[in-house]
């Protein structure tokens, strides 16, 4: 989740809101009239739920509902208004256009006689002033606040201009475009002036407002040479390398653009950078260079949308008084635990800052000036959305060459004439908040998280509980976490919900918070465990006792870009020698850019381990404490040595990339520069983005030498009840209908029922292509439990020290040094693990510099 500034955020409101609540009241239903509803998005459901139920307790006369705000907007032109229908109270984004809507409540005149609260703890910069005489009214509490804190390399900028002290004399953007074009100018080698993370937009703002400062005012007229000249201006800056603005490839779509914190870094820490968004590098990199920290001076436009966030409450509730002691309470909760903020963000309320202890780790020097920013006064601003939208546009299409100022300048102005012309008149009709309506009193419910698709799980979820009257539906989203956090959330999960699905085979850590499913299926005559392979329902039993069933298949393949390699014929399934020689080819393009026979998908490098299957070369040895590391074995050393040898010759890696916590990727295979590449997805996809033109996937059976698949060329989710459930049956009930449905599963997922993996409604659903894939594993997967196992099936095992090896290797480091302190610091690990501690503990105790993400946990 995050709710604060970021970079270019223009897809802000929309994804938040929805359509009204069906007005028709179902029989047997309980309705509440003393009651609330509070609304946000269903993957926050279960931190708010528990600070619904805190809030429930202290005051037994009221009652809070949680509504979920997800697919309910149908259309994005009305705005804000079908949250202010849903729900009594809402998190989320307010804009002008709300405000004059008249969707909100003022709040003020609560805040005013309420002397429990305490408006003076919050920021004032935690405010946005929506200017239009709206200065004394409120309609939100935010719940974070960021400023943008500049950093600056001492060692560049005292070099080019002693006299630049921020801590002396106050800086202005004009002060700031000087130094960075002193910076370029007087450098002997390629520096930049100064990156922002609005990517040059505020110093393109602070050129015209140096101009004329009333220029840029609502209501915002492009048509003026000053703006069309200072648009050139800025983009000749960023040419130049004043203003640092990435440079894509013309290959890549306008998704694709992700900006790269890792570039930042590089820059900073090769000396080449001058000033930069403090947020968008660690602090230990901005350690490295000695750097200092000033706030960013404020412009009277804004730089980023103008949208206020945080909780609000609807002004057609029909308990307002209840609706904002509930966000008196509210306001005082911190943020779930999986909420990371950023360098520059911290709490809106100083009282939540002081129980976090949020400063303590930020910077001494930082913490101070940021301070001191966020006491700054809000900025009156009268800029709508459409106007920042439009001025946004054509800076942005100058600054990517796509257009001229003046012709950009000419779309964006005709885009806000349009506006202008179809303006919304001020909404007369008064809002009515929907009534809550609660489960049937004859009703089970059970709350079941899941992280798969949402509109998939709820269409599915519908249709259940037309066909299974006496049971309701509680849908939880879940998030997907990764090694310790996972296993810590997966037990969380099993505390707080009736059943769940996870993306893995329940943690082996956590089978004692999880239901034998045994009694249930010798229970059910109507379910056969059978029709699970062998190879799929062997990862959920553990000594007869049964922990979950498998949810969704996924299979490891090969795929290829089409319009690289034209020529496999169809039905053609490649063996690895062909693979191996086509990938170390050249591939020529009709566009460009470099082309690579082979590239990893994003994550962990796991695709090593398909190599070590094909040369026979084992991670461990077996012995009565378990699997132990065994990385020193010659035909292990010979394939990782075969292994980086065809890295080197047919993909861009110098270094093995995805195996550090926070390892920024790039993407090679969505961009249409990659032959081969290995992938979980059926689909033939390595990513969610992709070139039309460029890029066509094929998917293919894995390329084997003379072996067959392994055990982890496999991936299974889970469904699991949880032991402390008290609707188990109904929960047994909700999985044998997901255990049979084909609708759930989008392409790049087999089910794992052999039944309906090979029904004609489930091989209609997918391509020839992928049938194949399921039909060359088919074998395999009925194989029963004969199968030996090594470290990458072991849940406890941490691959860090493996793949760092491999990486030393593959820098061209001693091999046989690398793999043997990889091997010392895994025995230690694992010893240290399996006698009961936290891993992420046991990393640190290994190794100080521990950078991975964990233990691999159940695929």
């Amino acid at each position: 989740m995050s709710i604060t500034k970021k970079l270019l955020p223009l897809m802000i409101v929309f994804s938040l809101v929805s359509c009204l609540h069906v007005s028709s009241e179902p029989e047997n239903v309980t309705i509440y009239e003393n009651v609330i509803t509070f609304g946000a998005s269903s993957s926050d459901k279960a931190y708010y739920q528990k600070i619904i139920s805190d809030f429930n307790k202290v005051n037994p006369g009221s009652k809070v509902i949680f509504e979920s705000l997800d697919d309910k907007l149908k259309d994005p032109s009305i705005g804000l208004k079908s949250v202010v229908e849903s729900a009594d109270t809402s998190f989320g984004y307010i804009s002008p256009e709300d405000i004059k809507q008249n969707y909100l409540l003022d709040i003020r005149p609560f805040v005013q006689e309420d002397r429990s609260f305490q408006l003076e703890d919050y920021y004032p910069q935690s405010f946005y002033d929506f200017g239009d005489n709206q200065s004394d009214r409120l309609y939100a509490l935010p719940v974070t606040v960021s400023e943008p804190i500049i950093a600056a390399n001492p060692l560049i900028v005292r070099d080019i201009n002693p006299n630049f002290d921020p801590s002396k004399n106050k800086v202005t953007w004009s002060d700031i475009l000087d130094m960075s074009k002193s910076v370029v100018k007087n450098s002997s080698d390629k520096k930049f002036g100064i990156m922002m993370g609005d990517l040059g937009f505020q110093a393109f703002i602070s050129m015209v407002e140096d101009e004329d400062k009333s220029l840029l005012d609502s209501p915002l007229d492009l048509d003026s040479p000053t703006i069309s000249n200072m648009l050139a201006e800025v983009s000749l800056q960023s040419r130049l390398g004043v203003i640092w603005y990435p440079r894509f490839s013309h290959i890549i779509s306008d998704s694709a653009r992700i900006f790269i914190p890792k570039e930042i870094s590089k820059l900073v820490e090769e000396n080449n950078l001058a000033l930069w968004d403090a947020s968008y590098t660690s602090t230990d990199i901005a350690k490295k260079v000695e750097a200092y920290y000033f706030a960013a001076p404020q412009t009277r436009f804004p730089s980023y949308l103008p949208t206020q966030s945080g909780y609000f409450i609807s002004s057609g509730t029909n308990n307002p008084e209840l609706a904002w002691k509930w966000l008196s309470f509210l306001s005082n909760q911190p943020l779930p635990d999986r909420y990371r903020f950023e360098l520059n963000e911290v709490y809106a309320r100083r009282s939540i800052n002081e129980q976090t202890h949020i400063w303590k780790d930020k910077p001494e020097q930082f913490s101070s000036i940021l301070q001191e920013a966020l006491m700054r006064a809000p900025v009156h601003y009268s800029t709508s959305t459409d106007e920042w939208l439009a001025l946004h546009d054509a800076w942005e299409k100058v600054l990517n060459q796509d257009k001229k100022p003046e012709v950009a300048l000419k779309e964006s102005q005709s885009f806000l004439d349009k506006k202008a012309n179809s303006v919304l008149k001020s909404n007369q009709d008064k809002i009515t908040v929907a009534t809550p309506i609660m489960a049937r009193t004859d009703q089970k419910v059970i709350s079941f998280g899941f992280n798969e698709d949402l509109n998939l799980m709820s269409k599915f979820i519908e249709n259940f509980e037309r066909s299974h009257p006496a049971i309701k539906i509680d849908k939880i989203p879940l998030d997907f976490y990764q090694g310790t956090q996972a296993i810590n959330k997966f037990n969380e999960a099993a505390r707080n919900l009736d059943c769940f699905t996870w993306p893995t085979p329940p943690p082996v850590q956590s089978i004692s918070s999880t239901l034998d499913l045994q009694a249930l299926v010798n229970a059910d005559a109507s379910f056969d465990i059978k029709d699970y392979p062998g190879k799929v329902i062997e990862r959920f039993k553990k000594n007869n006792y049964i922990t979950g069933l498998p949810f969704r298949l996924q299979l490891r393949g090969l795929a290829y870009n089409k319009v690289l390699i034209p020529d496999i014929e169809k039905q053609h399934n490649i063996n690895f020698d062909d693979f191996l020689d086509r990938a170390q080819k050249k591939y020529p393009t009709s566009f460009s850019g470099k082309t690579f026979g082979y590239a990893l998908t994003f994550g962990q490098p796991e695709d090593i381990e398909f190599f070590l299957n094909q040369y026979h070369a084992s991670l461990s040895n077996m012995t009565d404490q378990g699997l132990e590391p065994n990385f020193h074995n010659p035909k292990l050393l010979q394939a990782i040595n075969e292994y980086i040898t065809f890295l080197r010759n047919s993909s861009p890696y110098r270094t093995l990339p995805g195996y550090k916590g926070g390892d920024m990727q790039t993407d090679y295979i969505g961009t249409g520069q990659t032959a081969f590449w290995f992938t979980f997805d059926a689909r033939g996809l390595a990513s969610s983005i992709s070139s039309d033109d460029n890029m066509k996937p094929v998917i293919l059976p894995l390329p084997l030498q003379g072996n067959d698949v392994s055990i982890s060329d496999i991936r299974t989710s889970s469904m699991v009840i949880s032991r402390t459930s008290e609707n188990p049956t109904e929960c047994w009930e909700l999985f044998k209908a997901l255990s049979k449905t084909t609708s759930i599963f989008e392409e790049s997922y087999f089910p794992p029922r052999e039944s309906i993996a090979q029904s004609i409604e489930f091989r209609s659903q997918v391509t020839e292509d992928s049938y194949n894939l399921y039909e060359s594993y088919h074998s395999f997967l009925t194989q029963g439990n004969n199968s030996s196992i090594d470290l990458f099936e072991d849940q406890e095992f941490d691959p860090y020290w493996f793949y760092r090896a491999v990486d030393i290797s593959l820098q061209g480091g001693d091999v046989s040094q690398a793999f043997n302190e990889a091997e010392y610091l895994t025995k230690n690990y694992l010893s240290c693990v399996r006698g009961g501690k936290l891993a992420d503990v046991c990393a640190m105790a290994v190794d100080a510099h521990y950078q991975g993400i964990g233990p691999i946990g159940a695929r």
